[in-house]
């Protein structure tokens, strides 16, 4: 398989290179800095130098690959709409757009639960749930915004949208703040950490993208490890991994929802460009009840989680910074 890959040198796209080069797969990887394609040719791909926004440059490039992995997005959920709206949102298209120019069959984009993630529990969720009228972060608009345009298109190329829960393993950014909060005793948990809460092990992720390499049909698949329990259940195990204190301060949710709303529009109206002390997204995070049911992934894929939480915990031990 020839596969191009976009935000190769991110959290997943390097486990997803990682996994196609050893399985014999020519890879291509974008790469936006030297820096990053130094990092991605010593993992064996063949590397293009440049970003979605000069597309035009190297768009050619696409007609050698058979399936696009559309893995790149900023991994912030809070800044000005242009941002997201021209780096998710019609990069995507573009993307997409140009891979079926080049006569590329297949079209691969990583998508988020985060378009979903509104303001009610989210609590055995298929992919027929209909978007909320507003998520509640920027980033969740702006790939509701991108899956909507993908599936309103009609070109030959097939696309497979993937939509993960939240995405951990070794090299989790959100995982490595989470337990930086907590060594310095700023963590708090939401509601005592009860709510239920979905997850999906990048190598799992992985895997779904593997497999989704032999459906040449449109679809779209919700992604878990297929272990639904709570935020504590799931979170303890993570900080007895890094030998840290459990923290013990809860608050409840519904003081610091609209706290949270109240901080955004004050930030906004006051034009103030860094995020603010909360979000909706981060009170969500913690406290929005959100169990999914992925029967349709592994009926039609024959997904099945290739690491469960026990093993995936083994993997985390004491190597979050």
């Amino acid at each position: 398989m020839r596969v191009f890959v976009t935000g190769g040198s991110g959290f997943l796209g390097q486990r997803l290179i990682q996994r196609l080069v050893q399985e014999g797969h020519q890879v291509m990887a974008l790469a936006r800095t030297a820096e990053s394609a130094s990092i991605l040719r010593q993992q064996g791909c063949t590397t293009i130098l440049g970003d979605l926004s000069t597309l035009n440059t190297w768009s050619h490039t696409l007609s050698a690959a058979d399936t696009v992995v559309h893995a790149a997005a900023p991994m912030t959920f809070w800044g000005e709409w242009t941002l997201f709206e021209n780096q998710i949102v019609m990069a995507t298209i573009a993307l997409y757009r140009a891979a079926n120019h080049a006569g590329v069959s297949q079209f691969i984009y990583i998508s988020s639960e985060s378009v979903l993630q509104g303001d009610k529990p989210l609590l055995d969720i298929t992919e027929a749930e209909p978007y909320p009228a507003e998520p509640n972060s920027i980033y969740g608009r702006a790939k509701k915004m991108a899956e909507i345009r993908l599936r309103q298109s009609h070109f030959d190329t097939s696309i497979i949208i993937l939509r993960p829960s939240f995405i951990w393993g070794p090299g989790c950014a959100a995982l490595e703040n989470i337990c930086a909060m907590a060594r310095h005793g700023r963590f708090v948990w939401l509601d005592n950490g009860a709510s239920a809460f979905e997850r999906v092990h990048v190598d799992n992720v992985v895997e779904a993208i593997v497999l989704a390499f032999r459906h040449r049909r449109d679809g779209l698949y919700l992604l878990t490890d297929d272990d639904p329990g709570s935020v504590r259940e799931f979170l303890e195990p993570v900080f007895r991994s890094q030998h840290l204190a459990i923290p013990r301060n809860s608050l409840p949710s519904f003081l610091l929802k609209p706290a949270a709303r109240g901080m955004e529009l004050l930030w906004q109206s006051l034009n103030i460009k860094r995020a603010p002390l909360l979000t909706r997204f981060e009170v969500a995070f913690l406290s929005q009840p959100r169990r999914y049911d992925i029967s349709h992934v592994c009926r039609e894929l024959g997904y099945e989680p290739v690491i469960n939480t026990a093993t995936g915990m083994a993997h985390l031990e004491g190597v979050l910074a």
